[in-house]
């Protein structure tokens, strides 16, 4: 596909078929004509069709897993086909909502000297991405990874608590008051709600508890626990006790809250929910 054989399929669907590299898969939006010509031309592909490639060393490309074509190395040291890297900047940049987090950086793997190996995730420097996207996919890019930012650092960043207004501000100290730049309100940053002119953040909270009561005892009727990450309640409804929080990315085991890496999702949550409490349910 990242070789050529995309192009090819985009001749003749052309807008109605998108190549996510992120997911590893052929977006098509059409008609079932549409998807039976790209599954005709995905097959006309797997059955013999060559294209050569060159490579400037062994290593292969961190997104196609072949000799490297077109070499465009990162800062990192990291060598990428100059076609998958567009393709990989590409799909970050038209990823939607849900996704989980975006962050344009390298997905080479680097091999300690204990043999262990870890994703580079060194930053992709702007003028590469400058270089090889257009300026819409550019700025969406951008706004994706910023937002992606946001929403991890849940207790650090919050949005204005007027509806509609999407500014951003800092979570700081009781009783520091800030306007917005944006609907010009004036905004509590430590209780995140519209200034409380003459009641101290004590004394609102106070005020305001009653609500918060009837919350907390439906949250405990339920079992919804706050994310040891952001924050945000989590309600487990099925499934093994592996919990993965969309709003910051946190991977926890359910029985005792502990915290694991998203690298570490696929041995180390599940190693020690066996070792811990005896299996994965």
């Amino acid at each position: 596909m990242l070789h050529g054989g995309f192009h090819e399929i985009h001749a003749s669907l052309a807008e109605k078929v998108f190549l996510d590299v992120v997911l590893r898969r052929l977006v098509v939006h059409g008609d079932d004509a549409d998807v039976r010509a790209a599954r005709t031309a995905v097959e006309q592909q797997q059955a013999g069709e060559s294209i050569q490639r060159s490579s400037t060393d062994d290593t292969p490309c961190p997104v196609c897993f072949c000799d490297v074509s077109e070499p465009l190395s990162l800062p990192c040291g990291h060598t990428y086909c100059r076609s998958c890297l567009q393709h990989y900047l590409g799909s970050l940049a038209n990823a939607t909502g849900g996704s989980g987090a975006i962050s344009a950086a390298c997905l080479a793997e680097v091999v300690r000297d204990d043999g262990t190996a870890t994703p580079c995730r060194r930053g992709i420097p702007l003028d590469t991405i400058r270089d090889l996207l257009t300026p819409g996919e550019e700025e969406r890019l951008l706004e994706a990874t910023f937002l992606s930012h946001i929403n991890s650092r849940a207790q650090e960043f919050k949005y204005c608590p007027t509806a509609d207004c999407q500014t951003i501000y800092r979570a700081s100290e009781e009783n520091t008051v800030l306007r917005c730049p944006s609907c010009v309100a004036r905004i509590c940053a430590s209780c995140h709600v519209e200034a409380h002119e003459g009641l101290s953040c004590a004394a609102y909270k106070d005020h305001a508890s009653g609500g918060d009561e009837s919350f907390e005892r439906w949250r405990k009727e339920h079992d919804v626990r706050p994310c040891p990450g952001c924050g945000t309640g989590l309600e487990k409804n099925g499934g093994c006790n592996h919990m993965h929080c969309r709003q910051c990315g946190t991977h926890l085991c359910w029985v005792c809250m502990k915290v694991f890496g998203d690298t570490d999702s696929g041995g180390g949550v599940y190693a020690h929910m066996r070792k811990a409490h005896g299996g994965i349910m």
